[in-house]
Protein backbone atom coordinates (compact mmCIF):
# COMPACT_ATOMS: atom_id res chain seq x y z
CA UNK A 1 0.00 0.00 0.00
CA UNK A 2 1.33 3.25 -0.92
CA UNK A 3 1.23 6.55 1.31
CA UNK A 4 0.53 10.10 0.03
CA UNK A 5 -0.17 13.59 2.08
CA UNK A 6 -2.47 16.42 0.96
CA UNK A 7 -2.60 19.54 1.92
CA UNK A 8 -4.36 22.40 0.23
CA UNK A 9 -4.55 21.80 -3.36
CA UNK A 10 -1.36 19.47 -3.48
CA UNK A 11 -1.18 16.22 -3.06
CA UNK A 12 2.15 14.42 -2.71
CA UNK A 13 3.19 10.51 -2.43
CA UNK A 14 7.14 10.75 -1.17
CA UNK A 15 8.10 7.55 -1.01
CA UNK A 16 7.96 7.69 -5.12
CA UNK A 17 8.64 11.37 -5.36
CA UNK A 18 5.66 12.20 -7.17
CA UNK A 19 3.89 15.22 -5.86
CA UNK A 20 0.91 17.14 -8.39
CA UNK A 21 -0.82 20.14 -7.31
CA UNK A 22 -3.76 21.08 -8.73
CA UNK A 23 -6.40 23.83 -9.91
CA UNK A 24 -9.26 25.18 -7.69
CA UNK A 25 -11.31 22.95 -9.98
CA UNK A 26 -9.64 19.54 -10.09
CA UNK A 27 -8.95 16.54 -7.44
CA UNK A 28 -5.65 16.34 -6.38
CA UNK A 29 -5.73 13.08 -5.10
CA UNK A 30 -7.49 12.06 -8.59
CA UNK A 31 -4.78 13.64 -10.86
CA UNK A 32 -2.19 11.75 -7.93
CA UNK A 33 -3.84 8.60 -9.19
CA UNK A 34 -3.45 9.17 -12.74
CA UNK A 35 0.72 10.20 -12.27
CA UNK A 36 0.92 6.82 -10.48
CA UNK A 37 -0.71 4.81 -12.68
CA UNK A 38 1.33 5.79 -15.32
CA UNK A 39 4.35 5.08 -13.16
CA UNK A 40 3.28 1.74 -13.03
CA UNK A 41 1.69 1.49 -9.97
CA UNK A 42 -2.18 1.33 -10.85
CA UNK A 43 -2.37 -2.41 -8.66
CA UNK A 44 -1.70 -0.29 -5.28
CA UNK A 45 -3.96 0.65 -3.26
CA UNK A 46 -3.51 4.55 -2.09
CA UNK A 47 -4.11 6.01 1.41
CA UNK A 48 -3.69 10.01 1.58
CA UNK A 49 -3.35 11.43 5.04
CA UNK A 50 -4.28 15.10 6.19
CA UNK A 51 -2.37 16.68 9.00
CA UNK A 52 -1.16 13.16 10.30
CA UNK A 53 -4.85 11.68 10.43
CA UNK A 54 -6.36 9.13 7.36
CA UNK A 55 -8.53 10.90 5.39
CA UNK A 56 -8.86 9.19 2.13
CA UNK A 57 -8.46 5.59 1.00
CA UNK A 58 -7.97 4.84 -2.83
CA UNK A 59 -8.81 0.97 -2.84
CA UNK A 60 -7.21 0.94 -6.30
CA UNK A 61 -5.20 3.68 -8.23
CA UNK A 62 -6.16 2.57 -11.91
CA UNK A 63 -9.74 2.65 -11.17
CA UNK A 64 -9.38 6.42 -9.31
CA UNK A 65 -7.07 6.92 -11.98
CA UNK A 66 -10.44 6.51 -14.53
CA UNK A 67 -12.65 8.91 -12.54
CA UNK A 68 -13.14 12.43 -12.40
CA UNK A 69 -15.63 14.71 -10.66
CA UNK A 70 -18.40 15.90 -12.78
CA UNK A 71 -21.02 18.80 -11.90
CA UNK A 72 -23.20 20.61 -13.66
CA UNK A 73 -26.40 22.72 -13.09
CA UNK A 74 -29.18 19.69 -12.59
CA UNK A 75 -26.91 17.10 -11.02
CA UNK A 76 -24.55 17.75 -7.91
CA UNK A 77 -21.37 16.80 -7.49
CA UNK A 78 -20.41 12.78 -8.71
CA UNK A 79 -17.91 10.58 -9.73
CA UNK A 80 -17.48 10.55 -13.40
CA UNK A 81 -15.36 8.83 -16.69
CA UNK A 82 -12.03 10.99 -16.66
CA UNK A 83 -11.57 12.07 -20.52
CA UNK A 84 -8.14 13.79 -21.02
CA UNK A 85 -7.90 16.90 -22.91
CA UNK A 86 -6.74 16.85 -26.03
CA UNK A 87 -4.18 20.27 -26.25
Amino acid sequence: MLHATIAKQTCTCPALGISTTADTDEDPILILCRKLDAAGYGDEALTVSRNGTPAVHVSCILQAARRTVVENKSVGPRFGRFRPFSR
